[in-house]
């Protein structure tokens, strides 16, 4: 459906696109993911024909646009800012991008109007004005304004950002019965990794102009394939260095020597590049009942004692004395308990300064 190629942009001498390459496939919901400034909104806005590449090219559906103008590409696009006439009422909003291509016979237009209101549930609203409505009205006037065009692609650019958390949570899941009711194809950017995860069939991750990873939300999330991925896609981690012991199999670490049990990992990390970091999610380490002893070859077993609790969310951090946090939903721990925690060692993930050299089990 869409497919990029080499695609650069040097923007006041800066490479905010350095040589993106990617397919989407019709009816995707694809997500683009990165911290500020990872060039997310400059490839949404190559998409579109709104930014000009200055190499590589672009095909949608299997034609060429890489030179086409943006009003040719038959896409809708949303905006982090949404515009909102305010001298119009929201069927004028509605209706607007019509004034510029001929969709539809003027007969059909109204009722045309009427059938994508009522799909974001502002049908009943066609004749107010832009200044009685709230934000998230607006916003799907914004969205409406897209769908009425019927482009074969939409372009998300933090559709979601300027609204209240609790009203992003409800527009969020409106936004994916959308997409599956139009079964239309979805690019999405956003900085925020819940939203990507939860709405995207597959998601890219960007760093610095480039796409470092792209796959499906859980095998992002379960094996990210560096360790900026993997510290920008969990929120509560531990990291920590490691270094080799001289026996292949062992490295040393704050919490102790970590055996290796998986062959790949140990002829990886014969091959690393730089300093090699262990990285653990906190809710990987799990509290231990007493007298319950895990496999040794399977699983590390430690005590320790709790230095804080912090309450975050809808579970509590634990931060313990080795260093290690953990995250539980008891609110049974309190500070300087006594603690034993296991973490599995498929669950050890190491990293060197490129890659990820494999799981400690």
């Amino acid at each position: 459906m869409l497919e990029l190629s080499g695609i650069t942009k040097i923007l006041n001498k800066n490479r905010v696109l350095d040589g993106i390459s990617l397919s989407i496939t019709t009816g995707e919901f694809f997500a683009i993911l990165g911290p500020s400034g990872s060039g997310e909104t400059s490839l949404l806005n190559v998409i579109a024909g709104l930014l000009k590449q200055d190499s590589g090219s672009i095909v949608i559906n299997s034609i060429d646009v890489t030179n086409t103008p943006p009003n040719k590409r038959n896409i809708g696009m949303v905006f982090q800012n949404f515009f909102v006439y305010p001298h119009l009422d929201v069927y004028e909003n509605i209706r607007y991008p019509l004034r510029y291509i001929n969709s539809y016979k003027t007969s059909e237009i109204p009722g045309r109007i009427q059938e994508v209101a009522n799909l974001l549930n502002i049908g009943h609203l066609l004749k107010r004005k832009s200044y009685e409505l709230s934000g998230g009205e607006k916003q799907r006037i914004a969205l409406a304004r897209a769908i009425i065009k019927m482009p074969s692609l939409f372009l998300l650019d933090e559709p979601l950002s300027s609204l209240d958390y609790q009203l992003r949570l409800k527009i969020r899941t409106e936004l994916k019965h959308l997409h599956k009711t139009l079964n239309k194809t979805f690019i999405y950017v956003t900085h925020d990794q819940a939203e990507a995860f939860y709405l995207a069939d597959r998601v890219a991750i960007m760093q610095g102009g480039r796409i470092v990873q792209v796959g499906t939300p859980r095998a992002i999330l379960d094996k990210p394939n560096s360790l900026f991925t993997a510290k920008f896609v969990h929120s509560y981690y531990n990291e920590l260095p490691v270094v080799s012991t001289g026996e292949g199999d062992v490295l040393d670490s704050e919490v102790g020597p970590l055996r290796i049990e998986n062959d790949a990992t140990v002829n990886a990390i014969k091959n690393a590049k730089g300093r090699i970091t262990s990285f653990i999610k906190c809710q990987d380490i799990l509290p231990v009942q007493t007298g319950v002893h895990a496999a040794e070859t399977d699983n590390i077993l430690f005590k320790a004692t709790i230095k804080d609790v912090l309450y975050v969310s809808d579970m509590h951090l634990l931060v313990l004395d080795n260093g290690l946090r953990m995250t539980v939903l008891s609110q049974d721990y309190k500070s300087s308990d006594e603690i034993t925690a296991s973490i599995e060692k498929r669950n050890i993930l190491l990293f060197d300064e490129e890659r990820l050299l494999g799981s400690l089990g």
